[in-house]
């Protein structure tokens, strides 16, 4: 993560693109592959009792072949708690997290921010169509102010 933490602190001109890192593993995805196929709900709720830290991996870890340094992740017992098939144990007994399907879930997190927020903006023009009429009845002035 130390890449990324130089990448998010530089400086690059307005024009300037990050390159595409394509996944080191892919999952079969054809729909033809799948059953049982049903919309993610409350993916936003799901993702916000998710918890992002910063850490350092301590000895035991690094013993495991974890690097050295600050990094960002989440900690597996508490994953396993909101979505319990991201974490497995190891053969050694420790926890580790394979986020497959994260992508999904921040889509659709993102989709319903979209919603909440364009209903969001719906009443707000509606609330100033009305403070508009309100004023314009009370006093035309007011408007032209």
């Amino acid at each position: 993560m130390r890449h990324v933490k130089e990448v998010s602190k530089a400086k690059l001109p307005a024009s300037a693109s990050l390159p595409v890192v394509k996944p080191e593993k892919k999952a079969a995805s054809d729909r033809r592959l799948k059953r049982n196929v049903k919309e993610l709900r409350n993916a936003l709720d799901t993702l916000l009792r998710l918890r992002g830290v910063a850490f350092e991996y301590n000895e035991a870890g690094q013993n495991r072949g974890c690097p050295a340094g600050m990094r960002m992740g989440m900690i597996a017992q508490d994953v396993e708690k909101v979505i319990p098939e991201w974490v497995e144990a190891a053969p050694d007994g420790y926890r580790e997290i394979g986020i497959h399907g994260f992508e999904a879930l921040a889509v659709e997190a993102f989709r319903e921010l979209k919603t909440e927020n364009d209903e969001l903006r719906h009443e707000l023009a509606e609330m100033r169509t009305l403070v508009h009429t309100l004023m314009e009845a009370r006093d035309p002035a007011l408007i032209d102010a």
